[in-house]
């Protein structure tokens, strides 16, 4: 290893590379969160059959609009680096929980709980590079 590798401007010069990677994650499961609750608010009935669920599952709408909640909630984490990681952390959390609770109702939300923890992991995975990265550029 050189010095150089832990300069202060190399160090900085790598956090804000792995910001970039994170924020394009995180861009892509909220586009991923508000298609899949826009899906849900407007069409319903679509999204029930492309899921094998009862056409009439009224519940479908309320998962929509908590969808479009945790992406709004997210959104903190584009914004700001760090002051939104509270933002960035729960997100993680109530993807992981929204993959729980769809793994044990099964059936055709198991396809939901596959996308959410896929989300939920390398949402997790990219966000501890970053505050890995950020850590180490502060002097």
């Amino acid at each position: 290893m050189a010095i150089d590798e832990f300069s202060l401007s190399a160090t900085q010069a790598d956090a804000h590379a792995h910001w970039r990677r994170f924020r394009l994650v995180l861009t892509v499961a909220l586009a991923v969160h508000i298609l899949l609750g826009l899906l849900a608010l407007l069409v319903p009935r679509m999204l029930a059959i492309w899921l094998g669920l009862a056409a009439d599952a009224g519940w479908i709408r309320a998962l929509g609009a908590a969808l479009l909640g945790l992406a709004m909630a997210d959104a903190a984490g584009l914004l700001h680096r760090l002051r939104g990681r509270w933002a960035v952390v729960a997100g993680i959390l109530q993807r992981l929980l929204l993959a729980l609770v769809g793994a044990l109702a099964g059936g055709g939300l198991l396809i939901l709980a596959a996308i959410e923890l896929g989300l939920a992991l390398a949402l997790s995975a990219f966000y501890l590079r970053f505050v890995k990265a950020e850590l180490m550029s502060r002097p």
